[in-house]
């Protein structure tokens, strides 16, 4: 009795050992196949690393090349806008080539831009006649450059006129076979100017964007319109030209680039 009892418990102990060893190599396996399956994950993760890096590279460079037809698309739209300000500007120079007065005798006077002078035609004129600027352009004291408004000074039977390219307002004697000239305001840059009854003297500053009103030898003048810079409200104006001054001294401007015309 007590030896079959032994050859059971061998056999119990045999199994036992069977089943362990079957347990042992089903871990070795799940061991192994966990580690090859770690192994295909980590090299997973490293080829979606690699593929996330090469987006990333390929996302930065598009952005950067993004940026830069940003940059080209700007500063081109940069030069389109300058250079259509510089046609508009050179338009404008078209229409204010050429400045026309009439005065009490019917006499024109015209005042020649591109040939720096001023010419007047009596009535039944054929050539007419050069009374200013016959020197060629220039800047010295009997030439003009770009001249544009212009006045006749009835007390002094002479002409005041905006040199503009000389950056200066000139007065010049109509009387025959003299040389008196004078500059009246310098340091300015004019399209426009007007004298009212009392002869004070009123100038556009397209630079500055304001009216100034002058007595006969002031150099400074007093301020009427604008000066508050260049904008679009009604106390500021973009590049004032010519103007007219009323007997109740209401000043009318040509407000160029906005425009319109101001009171």
């Amino acid at each position: 009795m007590v030896k079959n009892q032994g050859v059971h418990i061998e056999e119990h102990r045999r199994q036992a050992e069977q089943e362990n060893v079957q347990v042992q190599e089903q871990n070795t396996k799940l061991e192994e196949k966990m580690h090859q399956q770690k192994i295909e994950l980590e090299d997973k993760i490293q080829k979606q690393k690699i593929r996330y890096e090469r987006l990333i590279e390929q996302l930065e460079n598009a952005q950067s090349e993004n940026q830069n037809q940003k940059n080209e698309i700007s500063s081109a739209r940069g030069e389109i806008a300058k250079l259509a300000e510089d046609i508009d500007r050179m338009k404008s120079r078209i229409q204010w080539n050429c400045y026309i007065f009439v005065d009490d005798n019917q006499v024109l006077i015209i005042a020649d831009a591109f040939r720096g002078r001023i010419t007047q035609w009596k009535k039944g004129d054929i050539n007419g006649e050069i009374i200013v600027g016959d020197n060629g352009v220039g800047n010295r004291l009997n030439q003009l450059d770009r001249p544009a408004d212009m006045l006749i000074d009835k007390k002094t039977d002479s002409l005041i006129i905006c040199d503009r390219e000389n950056r200066r307002v000139v007065r010049w004697s109509r009387h025959k076979n003299t040389t008196q000239r004078e500059i009246l305001i310098d340091n300015i840059c004019s399209y426009g100017l007007d004298m009212d009854d009392q002869r004070y003297l009123y100038v556009s500053n397209t630079e500055q964007h304001e009216v100034r009103r002058y007595q006969l030898g002031d150099k400074n003048g007093t301020l009427v319109a604008g000066g508050q810079g260049q904008g679009t409200a009604l106390n500021q104006f973009n590049e004032p030209g010519c103007l007219f001054v009323d007997r109740q001294q209401n000043v009318y401007v040509l407000d160029n680039r906005n425009h319109r015309i101001m009171k």
